[in-house]
């Protein structure tokens, strides 16, 4: 039985290339449809429930990042209530003091996570959030929740791959033990 050479570095590197092209169409697939299924009033159970599952996704995401303290963990369960907020979602009601103490609540703690040169960028996109309770505006409780979630999912994303680039250099460098 023959193996298949080993590819080249262009070869490799264009197949990287293209495994990261399928996976940004397919998050963008996977957003578009959640923004799509959300913008529906009223939202339908399976959506509820798919916004319900984002958000305790998003609740894991970021406790797995916060230091072991159970103040710390009990203090994230309290400010990111998945069964509330899958309540309020379910009955369509606009509860802006809570939506928004849990905006300010979830972006408070990705500042205190990312790297510095992402503050701004996490600032603007709070901002953004927020913007969409201003009382001016008509809230759908689906869009404002995809809306949330897709840019929180975004930076967990991008500082899990700091995190990982970072352990990556520590395992490389010789007397010093990974996180």
């Amino acid at each position: 039985m023959s193996t298949a050479p080993p590819l080249s570095d262009v070869a490799a590197a264009n197949l990287e290339r293209i495994q990261q092209q399928v996976r940004d169409n397919m998050k963008k697939a996977f957003w578009d449809k959640l923004e799509q299924d959300a913008a529906q009033k009223p939202l339908t159970p399976e959506t509820v429930q798919w916004l319900g599952q984002l958000y305790g996704e998003l609740r894991q995401r970021l406790a797995a990042l916060t230091p072991r303290r159970a103040d710390l963990h009990q203090e994230l369960a309290s400010a990111l209530d998945v069964e509330q907020l899958v309540q309020v979602l379910g009955a369509g009601t606009v509860q802006t003091p809570m939506l928004e103490g849990m905006t300010r609540y979830i972006f408070g703690k990705l500042l205190t996570l990312c790297a510095p040169a992402q503050d701004r960028g996490l600032r603007c996109d709070q901002e953004v959030v927020l913007g969409v309770l201003d009382t001016q505006f008509d809230v759908n409780l689906g869009q404002f929740s995809a809306l949330l979630l897709k840019r929180a999912h975004a930076a967990l994303d991008q500082i899990e791959a700091l995190i990982r680039q970072h352990r990556e250099q520590l395992a490389t460098m010789p007397g010093v033990r990974p996180c």
